[in-house]
């Protein structure tokens, strides 16, 4: 196991795991892991519909000289309600783990690729009312600032192996 972690951001680092090499046209599911270096518990902001986490957990595999980067989840306009569920308190001390795929693209030639994954939360605050297509937003954590909400961003880099199929 890979024992690297992002650095340190306002008590919060990240690190992925990868389950071993991939197939051009297959999946990884990745292990994300949260862990909380701080004395106070710390909520992080992480949808539990992986789809709709783009830009909150984003993932960028280089195919470098294959074609231009595969950046994954898709953004998806609407279809999904937050709700407090979707805020997860880590324990000081404690990892917290999430699993998120990255699909192969089917023309990937075998080889060694380098992927970013970016998680940010901007949200301190869930105040409800905002009109989407869904319907109007509920406000969440009764529309205060989200208790111990972790802001900022961070990255961690890692190597997707492809073997052929």
């Amino acid at each position: 196991m890979d024992e690297r972690w992002s650095e340190i951001s306002d008590d919060l680092q990240i690190q992925a795991l990868v389950p071993g090499p991939a197939v051009p046209g297959g999946t990884l599911t990745l292990t994300l892991r949260m862990r909380n270096t701080g004395p106070q518990v710390r909520r992080v902001y992480m949808l539990r519909s992986e789809p709709f986490r783009a830009m909150q957990s984003t993932l960028r595999l280089d195919r470098g000289a294959a074609g231009p980067p595969e950046i994954q989840p898709h953004p998806r306009p609407h279809g999904y309600v937050v709700t407090e569920d979707d805020f997860h308190a880590i324990e000081p001390g404690q990892i917290r783990t999430f699993d998120q795929t990255l699909r192969i693209p089917g023309d990937l030639p075998p080889g060694t690729y380098p992927v970013r994954w970016t998680y940010g939360n901007r949200i301190e605050r869930w105040e409800g009312g905002v009109q989407t297509l869904d319907g109007p937003t509920r406000p969440l954590f009764g529309g205060e600032r989200i208790p111990g909400i972790w802001t900022g961003t961070l990255e961690y880099r890692f190597e997707v192996v492809v073997q052929p199929a």
